[in-house]
């Protein structure tokens, strides 16, 4: 894979075809990193998380350092990957990654976004929830809700507790600890490549 100019973006490991539109998934060394990556792109670039990354908080109000959950299952931290995982989010420039080895035990909250046809509806969504759900912390004032409507939809940001199920009967959502590592970020604008990409033998 290439750039406008010629200048490798990297090599190319898969390829993923969505409604006419194809993308590819390429492998870079990163030397500011001193590691392998892997990310999407495809004719315009890199592909961007539009809706952005699920970060993870250790704060009840979702605020502070960043973590993205591990998983460990199967064996999956029991020796580094070939090639870590970057998520470019929606500025099109900043990219984010964790470390499994940087994984810690914590109780985790995440944010969730509650919609309403009403504030108060959407607030009393987020603090006081029907029994399968657990309680949370409204982080913004309600707003209205993007590409909603008719009828317009008023939307809240709540910070969530991560939850199993368990508790006695009838057993509903308990606050449980996870792994999670802190996100670490990089600029894409570091690559120093210019759209359009193309495939290249």
């Amino acid at each position: 894979m290439v750039d406008a100019t010629g200048k490798d973006v990297g090599a190319v490991t898969s390829l993923s075809s969505y409604y006419g539109s194809t993308s590819a998934s390429v492998t870079r060394f990163v030397d500011s990193e001193n590691e392998w990556f892997i990310f999407g792109v495809d004719t315009s670039g890199f592909r961007k998380n539009d809706y952005g990354s699920d970060f993870q908080y250790t704060t009840s109000n979702c605020t502070g350092t960043r973590y993205f959950q591990v998983n460990c299952d199967y064996g999956g931290c029991t020796a580094p990957p070939l090639a870590r995982r970057l998520s470019i989010e929606p500025d099109g420039d900043t990219a984010t990654f964790a470390r499994e080895t940087e994984r810690q035990t914590a109780q985790y909250y995440s944010v969730t976004v509650f919609s309403n046809a009403s504030a108060n509806g959407a607030l009393l969504d987020c603090t006081s929830p029907p029994p399968f759900r657990v309680p949370g912390t409204v982080i913004d004032p309600p707003y209205p809700c993007p590409d909603t409507g008719p009828p317009p939809q008023v939307c809240v940001n709540c910070c969530l507790p991560n939850t199993t199920v368990g508790g006695p009967p009838p057993r509903g959502p308990v606050p449980t600890p996870s792994d999670a590592a802190p996100v670490h970020t990089l600029s894409v604008s570091q690559f120093g490549l210019r759209p359009p990409f193309k495939l290249k033998r």
